[in-house]
């Protein structure tokens, strides 16, 4: 499995802005972010890709801040 960058850049462009839109849904950039992350970090795989970290780091604490 793969983190979908597709959906994180998706995430980017709705979370650094000033109205921003947070899809939530599990088929919706969010969810399946959340949930990629969640299958590589079960495979012992999180710490070595640098996007599922920017995205727990970054991405998924600004979605709930604002």
């Amino acid at each position: 499995m793969a983190f979908p960058t597709d959906k994180l850049q998706m995430l980017l462009d709705n979370v650094l802005v000033e109205k921003w839109y947070i899809p939530v849904k599990l088929d919706e950039p969010l969810g399946v972010c959340l949930t990629a992350a969640i299958s590589l970090a079960q495979e012992g795989i999180y710490n070595k890709e640098n996007r599922i970290v920017f995205f727990f780091e970054s991405i998924y604490i600004l979605s709930f801040q604002r």
